[in-house]
């Protein structure tokens, strides 16, 4: 029974990641698509910003896809950024990344979706729970360090929802939210 159940399971999902001493991470989650990884990963890697101790762990709920899989595994990425099936809303999957030593957390969204305000209330209720467990983990540990946030929404009306997390106070937090429309308004304009 629990062979068989291992089996369905993927090796993704029981995957934890481990920080190298001297070393710093950031999460990734949200709506992922390897192009637009692609290019945050030859940023944040590339040469010119010595970035040498730094690694990404994307946290998704769903298996890789093909291109995702090619991408990981190119000379470049593959021993720097590290894959976990999982979903920030699982306090044992955010433990399983690290969460509460994340130097940074990078959530994004599903920019062609037809029902933006629910693509939005998805992000902003991940940002909460990941902002409860890093405060949870915070007095337990006594963690001290600085985390921030950069969340994409769709909607700049749904800001109002993110900055309602009040009760949450992590002090340490930097939060940088994106309106996808909010720039798309300002090109045209």
């Amino acid at each position: 029974d629990l062979l068989a159940s291992m089996a369905k399971s993927s090796v993704y999902a029981r995957k934890v990641y481990q920080p190298k001493a001297g070393s710093r991470h950031i999460i990734i989650c949200g709506d992922l698509s390897s192009t637009a990884l692609s290019a945050l990963f030859e940023e944040l890697f590339h040469e010119d910003h010595n970035n040498h101790n730094l690694y990404a762990v994307i946290l998704h709920s769903n298996r890789r896809t093909a291109e995702l899989n090619a991408l990981l595994k190119t000379r470049k990425f593959e021993s720097r950024v590290i894959y976990l099936e999982g979903t920030v809303l699982s306090d044992r999957d955010l433990r399983r990344a690290c969460a509460e030593e994340a130097c940074a957390v990078l959530m994004f969204t599903n920019k062609f979706t037809i029902i933006p305000d629910r693509d939005d209330a998805k992000t902003i209720l991940q940002h909460h729970n990941m902002k409860r467990y890093i405060e949870q983990r915070k007095g337990y540990e006594h963690v001290n360090y600085q985390v921030t946030f950069c969340v994409q929404l769709v909607r700049p009306e749904n800001q109002r929802h993110f900055a309602s997390g009040g009760h949450i106070s992590v002090e340490c937090a930097t939060e940088h939210v994106i309106c996808l429309n909010e720039i798309k308004m300002g090109i045209i304009a």
